[in-house]
């Protein structure tokens, strides 16, 4: 076998830690190469589990590039075709020339343990990965002083996500990308995804509500939705001062107050829930829930004008919501990679069940991109990956943009989404609030004046609709419309 080049890897750019030679195995890397050169399958199943980035030795990922661009034309990979493809590129010469090639083919007696050997390089090349990502991680962490020195004195240069929590954003995101990279399924016979749908079909038949969803307390809405989903991403939008946050936080207290939670032991218990405030701080949105459950006036309250009666239901109220297992974060900058750490931490001490976002337009990715339109997208892309790997619903509150102000009805269409048409992509149901009547309008009763509208745009699992809810403004609440004769 010829001297090979001692060469680093593309995705390991920064020196190693303490001069260690990232991990590698050459012989792995050549029994691979080889195992694709004798027999057709192998090369099928490699190129589909590895890429050429996942080689260590520079040749070996000149070789397996080529190997791909002969796949890509539904060519046959062998000798033949190989050098033929590296004379084309003029790599014949960088990838050891025609003995190398010739070496590859008589390492391994026969292809019968590829699998093994992509294995091998595949496990290195995410170490290899981590080492680098850590290796950033560790130089970001070195500038973050003069970064912060440089905002402090109002310089051009510092960036806008500086700071301890950019680090740690910058810091999982990093981790987060290389664990994506496993994130790999295989095709699977048919017969397998039909024994499970059988299985859920019978489990429903036997109990209607066994896979029944998170109840959110408004019946009609639980009715179409049959209850909010696991790693559903749920987008609810609306135009300024119409009730997003309210209808947000009342399906909340819904949720944590219900105790409809069925344990593994089949006892009740309580739903967890986060909720993630980039508008209002822990002190408002306990002052809301708090108006809300006691079912007293928040401008009474905010006045002073509270009677005793309003007093022995706020105290009631306090401690209803204070056993409520509801956590909040009102940090003003959050990305989607702290909001699935904090998640994750949260589900593993106390455990977790629903997610409430507000807003998406406040947010950013933790990342650069070129434009608002890229970064919305990005954002809303990790939350959904964040919805499934949580295994939980995620509630996420939305601005429209003004075009439906321009309609004579001001009826809500997809198209409405501010910012990006990924958001429709990503969430699995799109909710819109929409009010029938201007609230302030006294010339219209406020019987009718209050009355609001949930227009299911998109319900990626079941039927759309229109939900009627009553707005009562005093207690910032939305409630189960009952209609009256």
């Amino acid at each position: 076998m010829s001297t090979y080049k001692k060469q680093t890897n593309a995705n390991s750019a920064n020196p190693p830690a303490a001069g260690r030679i990232p991990p590698h195995n050459l012989e792995a890397e050549q029994s691979v190469l080889g195992c694709a050169l004798i027999d057709a399958q192998a090369a099928s199943n490699v190129l589909g589990a590895l890429q050429a980035c996942d080689f260590y030795l520079e040749q070996n990922r000149e070789i397996f590039a080529a190997m791909q661009n002969i796949a890509g034309r539904s060519a046959p990979i062998d000798l033949v075709t190989l050098s033929d493809e590296l004379e084309r590129l003029n790599k014949m010469g960088e990838v050891g020339g025609m003995s190398y090639l010739s070496a590859l083919t008589t390492l391994v007696p026969s292809a019968a343990n590829h699998a093994w050997y992509a294995e091998i390089v595949q496990r290195n090349s995410v170490l290899r990965r981590v080492i680098h990502a850590s290796n950033l991680i560790i130089e970001r962490a070195f500038n973050e002083r003069e970064e912060t020195a440089r905002r402090d004195s109002g310089k051009d240069g510092a960036d806008a996500d500086s700071g301890v929590f950019g680090v740690l954003g910058y810091a999982e995101k990093l981790i987060f990308d290389v664990g994506e990279t496993l994130s790999r399924s295989e095709l699977v016979p048919i017969a397998g995804a039909g024994k499970k749908v059988f299985e859920y079909l019978e489990k429903i038949h036997r109990d209607k509500s066994s896979l029944r969803g998170i109840p959110t307390g408004f019946t009609e809405l639980d009715r179409l939705t049959n209850g909010l989903q696991r790693s559903d991403l749920i987008l609810v939008a609306a135009r300024p001062s119409v009730g997003k946050t309210a209808l947000g936080m009342n399906v909340v207290q819904n949720v944590a107050r219900s105790g409809e939670k069925k344990t593994e032991t089949g006892a009740r218990g309580a739903f967890k829930c986060a909720v993630f405030s980039l508008e209002m701080s822990a002190a408002q949105i306990y002052q809301r829930m708090l108006c809300s459950a006691a079912e007293v006036s928040m401008s009474k309250a905010l006045s002073g004008g509270l009677k005793q009666d309003d007093w022995t239901a706020i105290w009631t109220a306090r401690r209803t919501l204070d056993a409520a297992e509801v956590y909040i974060d009102d940090s003003s900058l959050i990305t989607p990679a702290e909001i699935l750490s904090k998640c994750r931490r949260l589900k593993r001490e106390k455990g977790l069940d629903l997610v409430l976002i507000d807003y998406l337009q406040l947010m950013y990715s933790g990342t650069r991109a070129d434009n608002r339109q890229s970064e919305v997208a990005e954002i809303t892309r990790r939350l959904k990956i964040a919805a499934k790997e949580l295994d939980v619903p995620v509630i996420l509150l939305s601005q429209m943009s003004r075009e439906v102000e321009k309609r004579p009805n001001h009826k809500p269409q997809l198209s409405d989404l501010r910012e990006s048409g990924a958001i429709e992509q990503d969430a699995d149901i799109v909710i819109f609030i929409h009010r029938k009547h201007d609230k302030n309008d006294e010339s219209i009763p406020p019987e009718q004046r209050n009355e609001v509208e949930l227009h299911i745009a998109k319900h990626r699992n079941g039927e759309t609709g229109v939900v009627p809810l009553y707005w009562h403004g005093e207690t910032v609440t939305f409630r189960n419309y009952i209609r009256t004769m």
